[in-house]
């Protein structure tokens, strides 16, 4: 049985031993944590109805070495991203990095309409040949950086918009150059109800309210 937990965790010993700076054991810093934001998206360039979307990942303490959004049997949790989700798969390719980006013009496509980790192979300290994937439902991967960072750009989203969009959820694992692997979840592009909606739906229940009050008063009698 595969354990992609423990590759990530020799990962990330590797990592801190080639790259943690020596510390006093006084020293004091900032606990670690890792905060995932999307940028609110903008519209798809070439692709009516839908909004692409750039995630980043921030740490405090020490920095990103490597991310897990794939898990396996040994993890509580299925990692990766889920949802309604755009791919561009030019001449046959599967695109879940960067690589394949240069095929895009040929197909009439550009690499802002494809949901992608932003990152060239090439470019990466390691990545686990056959977990990084994609489809229309999901994108997943496991890799670690060649230079660890404290702030990184590392997925591109393009999800539908409008009326009846549900957005895409996402879980993994990002390990930090101390050691630490830190599990982090949420959403993107999930609808907020506007203002007008909450108003409605406040109006609604304290109608129902009124309804068992009065029941309740007649029962009384």
């Amino acid at each position: 049985m595969r354990s992609v937990y423990c590759c990530l965790m020799l990962l990330v010993a590797g990592a801190a031993c080639a790259t943690a700076p020596v510390a006093s054991d006084d020293a004091i810093g900032p606990p670690p944590g890792v905060t995932i934001t999307d940028d609110g998206g903008v519209d798809t360039p070439g692709l009516p109805g839908f909004r692409t979307y750039t995630l980043t990942a921030q740490s405090t303490g020490t920095r990103i070495v490597a991310f897990d959004f794939v898990g396996d049997a040994m993890l509580p949790a299925d990692f990766g991203f889920f949802g309604a989700m755009n791919q561009v798969h030019p001449l046959g390719f599967d695109t879940p990095f960067k690589d394949q980006n240069g095929f895009f013009a040929a197909v009439g496509a550009l690499p802002s309409q494809d949901s992608q980790f932003l990152f060239v192979l090439s470019d990466l300290a390691f990545a686990i040949p056959g977990l990084s994937t994609d489809s229309h439902s999901r994108l997943e991967a496991v890799l670690a950086l060649l230079q660890p960072t404290s702030s990184v750009p590392f997925v591109q989203l393009v999800l539908p918009a409008g009326p009846g969009a549900g957005g895409v959820l996402y879980s993994g694992l990002v390990a930090l150059e101390s050691g630490d692997v830190l599990f982090v979840t949420g959403s993107v592009g999930v609808p907020v109800p506007e203002p007008a909606a909450l108003v409605l739906a406040g109006l609604a229940g304290c109608g129902a309210v009124g309804v068992c009050c009065r029941r309740s008063n007649r029962g009384r009698r």
